[in-house]
């Protein structure tokens, strides 16, 4: 009990000598891969947010942000040395990963900062900025970081934990996995999004062909957004969550299998249909009109 005790004592000392310090210590680590046709980017990080936007050079820049708040320099320059950012490039493939090498203290104070926040580093951010050419096929894997895309025309994969993800004006493929992260989509073609807890939001943009938009989650909310001319073809199944739409649904048959289960079409003017496929345990389900923008 003593020494549970003493190292309670000892732990909230260093807190509050971090506290008192406020000392800030960030390092940078930049990279640019020249390609020489279409890229394909992987990155993947335990703690970090990620942002990747669209440029017109045939390069993947990448900035890589390492911050440390709240402790003296010298203790925060051996933590955020043993976060080592890898970079690799095979051909047109470029990979990035952060990985961590704890050693002497600063693996004593990670672990006890795990401890005493449940797991979460709160004054310790890694932050990724990419720009990549816009056909780049994206696979992204983070834990807690926020993940933000814009603007790509190439396929993207992605999975989190926590992690938000943010995308806009997708073109082509998205598929994204999250346990509890918010989902919150703008795009069109293929969109397939999975969540356990996490709410997701889509906005189904214009488009020239069909597409398909697939979404399932346990608990977590679903909202879609359809331009008020949309056509879809429409397969809704829930077990415990409601149900709500501002279209009206022409159901097959002429009846509704269940007020949690069915089958239907929005008969809109638009000329390409939405596939459009929703699942959810207890989430609830709904569409909603986007009245300032139609279909052609």
């Amino acid at each position: 009990m003593k020494l549970l005790k003493a190292l309670l004592f000892f732990a909230l000392f260093l807190m509050f000598l971090g506290m008192s310090t406020g000392f800030t210590l960030e390092e940078t680590v930049e990279r640019t891969f020249y390609l020489d046709g279409p890229g394909k980017l992987s990155i993947s990080t335990v703690v970090g947010n990620i942002e990747i936007v669209t440029h017109e050079e045939n390069t993947i820049q990448m900035t890589a942000t390492k911050k440390l708040v709240g402790l003296p320099t010298d203790e925060a320059r051996k933590i955020l040395n043993a976060i080592e950012i890898k970079t690799e490039q095979v051909g047109n493939q470029i990979s990035i990963k952060s990985e961590y090498f704890p050693m002497g203290f600063a693996k004593f104070w990670f672990d006890l900062k795990q401890l005493l926040t449940s797991g979460k580093t709160s004054n310790l951010e890694i932050k990724y900025r990419l720009l990549v050419p816009a056909e780049t096929e994206i696979n992204f894997s983070t834990v807690s970081g926020e993940v933000s895309i814009q603007k790509t025309r190439g396929r993207c994969t992605g999975k989190t934990v926590s992690g938000s993800v943010i995308c806009e004006e997708v073109e082509k493929e998205l598929s994204i996995s999250t346990v509890s992260g918010k989902m919150k989509v703008a795009g069109r073609g293929k969109l397939f999004l999975k969540s356990v807890s996490g709410d997701v939001w889509v906005d189904v943009q214009k488009s020239e062909q069909a597409q398909d938009l697939m979404v399932s989650t346990v608990s977590g909310k679903v909202t879609v957004v359809l331009p008020e001319n949309a056509s879809v073809n429409l397969s809704v199944k829930t077990v415990s969550g409601k149900f709500d739409s501002e279209f009206p649904i022409l159901l097959e048959g002429g009846n509704r299998i269940s007020d949690k289960r069915f089958q239907g079409k929005i008969e809109g003017s638009a000329r390409q249909i939405v596939n459009c496929k929703i699942e959810t345990i207890s989430g609830n389900i709904s569409l909603r009109k986007k009245e300032e923008v139609t279909y052609l």
